[in-house]
């Protein structure tokens, strides 16, 4: 295995997908050393942030000759276009560098500039996607070092659940912004028939921008005693949800392959998603969950009653979903870097 003090990550420490597949690496992989990107904010401490951690980073390859590969955690547009300083400085100081995409929405960014984003990522050493589709994305634009490492994921020892409980807990982890569908998904519980309704308690875990709009939703709409705020979990205040819950839902608009779903499959949750991004690959419509077209309100209202009425359904799919996610287990997960790893320096 590769010498964990011979990497460096560079990515974001805020809350989000990237910032959890961080830190899943760094609980297997103790030495390897990390430089914050971004702590979320305003667009100065962006710049701020950048500055520093361009910085630090060029004083650890300075310092630190045992680090061989320089780690870069990017999202699309500005993100990637700050993250290619950093492989720029590490290529200049004699590292191999990796570039991990994890963005849902680096096609439209792709589109932007073909060709020169291509030079770039065929600039690196690695680019890594996170799904077959991102592969398949990817490869057709002439990016000749790809390779494919999807999200870890916590794989808990065991998990039970009530067979048949009064309430169907339903769980939403994320952004509150629109393109993470959560205005959608509030619309879906309105359609949802009263005696359906009934039975259904929806958590929306997370913050951002859409949350005013959320409660004054729930209020009009007389949702108080089915949709409950939870703000951002993390803890023991998430391990409750993931604990207490049967069914993950995500209708979001763009999407890499976020952690949230693998976490919940791994949980024994079905999971009700758009078909966008990586998604596909580990949502089987069907199987082990349902697919839905971004912004189809009947049909996510239709997903959602077929997963309150249906508890054999329910429950077989949520086994097929931890069945599934084990594959995305950290220790998979970090061996198939490590592969990665040996390959580039073995050149």
């Amino acid at each position: 295995m590769t010498e964990s003090k011979k990497i460096l990550f560079i990515g974001p420490r805020s809350r989000g997908g990237m910032d959890e597949v961080l830190k899943a690496y760094a609980s297997k992989m103790p030495g390897a050393r990390f430089v914050a990107s971004y702590h979320g904010g305003s667009a100065a401490r962006k710049i701020a942030d950048f500055i520093g951690a361009y910085a630090h980073t060029a004083w650890l390859l300075m310092t630190h000759p045992s680090i061989e590969i320089v780690h870069i955690h990017t999202a699309s547009g500005a993100s990637f276009r700050r993250k290619m300083y950093f492989a720029r400085l590490a290529r200049r100081m004699g590292r191999k560098v990796v570039m991990h995409v994890h963005s849902g929405r680096f096609a439209d960014y792709f589109n932007t500039d073909p060709d020169g984003i291509t030079r770039s990522l065929n600039y690196c050493d690695e680019v890594i996607c996170l799904s077959d589709q991102w592969y398949q994305f990817f490869s057709s634009h002439g990016i000749d070092n790809l390779d494919l490492v999807p999200n870890p994921v916590d794989y808990p020892a065991k998990v039970e659940r009530e067979a048949d409980p009064e309430k169907i807990h339903l769980l939403f982890l994320g952004v509150l912004d629109k393109p993470k569908g959560v205005i959608d998904l509030v619309k879906a519980m309105i359609e949802l028939k009263p005696e359906v309704r009934d039975r259904v308690v929806l958590h929306i875990a997370g913050a951002g921008a859409e949350e005013e709009t959320l409660r004054s939703m729930i209020h009009d709409n007389g949702l108080e005693g089915n949709v409950v705020l939870e703000g951002w979990v993390s803890g023991d205040e998430k391990q409750r949800l993931l604990e207490m819950c049967h069914c993950f839902v995500l209708p979001s608009y763009f999407e890499g392959l976020p952690v949230s779903i693998l976490e919940c499959m791994a949980w024994k949750m079905p999971v009700i998603a758009s078909c966008v991004g990586g998604i596909p690959s580990v949502v089987e419509n069907g199987v082990n969950g349902y697919l839905i077209e971004p912004g189809d309100i009947d049909a996510l209202a239709g997903a959602i009653t077929e997963i309150v009425v249906n508890p054999a359904v329910r429950s077989a799919m949520g086994t097929c979903s931890r069945s599934k996610a084990e594959a995305y287990s950290t220790d998979s997960v970090v061996s198939r870097l490590d592969k990665i790893y040996d390959r580039l320096l073995s050149k």
